[in-house]
């Protein structure tokens, strides 16, 4: 038995166009929180923070959380740097930030910054960011960095000269590393 109920259509597309906005806007005052909060942290210079292995080595309070679907530090931010002797100049400030950020909005996750110098700051800690490659050769950096369009061509010499010291292997990791960094809106061949 089927029972007709009558719904305001209108109505009903303002609530939920409301709670959207609503939402992007909580994401937005997130976004520019953590952007004073760092541009702060650089004006007072490098800090001399902890370098990557210390944060990659402190990983035994690791416990699963299921708004990451994986185990986390819930209360520390991992640090690494790209480039050997990068400043650190992102103070606890940041993370405490980024903390509370996370307690504040039930949808918050992941929260990272990476600077053109080397380093790269992620809230919450976890196991993800250790041995794994720069920020500085992921997607989300290259299209911060280069916005614009890249149309890209990959050419591998496969002579015989390219057998020599595993040449080969280490033209084909270049080529996935680039790959690595493109978006939809790139163009390869």
């Amino acid at each position: 038995m089927m029972q007709e109920v009558k719904i305001d259509g209108e109505a009903q597309l303002h609530l939920l166009t409301q709670a959207a906005g609503d939402r992007l806007k909580m994401c937005r005052d997130i976004l520019h929180r953590n952007k004073a909060e760092i541009e702060a942290s650089h004006a007072q210079g490098p800090t001399g923070g902890a370098p990557a292995s210390d944060c990659c080595d402190n990983l035994g309070q690791l416990e699963y959380d299921p708004r990451f679907l994986q185990q986390i530090v819930n209360d520390s931010c991992g640090t690494l740097t790209a480039v050997t002797g990068a400043p650190n100049t992102v103070r606890p400030s940041v993370y405490n930030t980024m903390k509370s950020n996370m307690q504040q909005m039930s949808g918050v996750t992941w929260q990272y910054y990476g600077a053109k110098e080397g380093e790269y700051h992620q809230f919450p800690q976890n196991d993800r960011s250790c041995g794994g490659s720069a920020h500085i050769f992921r997607n989300w950096y290259v299209s911060a960095a280069s916005p614009k369009k890249k149309n890209v061509v990959i050419v591998i010499d496969v002579s015989l000269s390219m057998i020599d010291h595993n040449r080969i292997n280490l033209a084909k990791q270049a080529a996935l590393t680039v790959l690595d960094t493109l978006t939809a809106r790139d163009w390869e061949s």
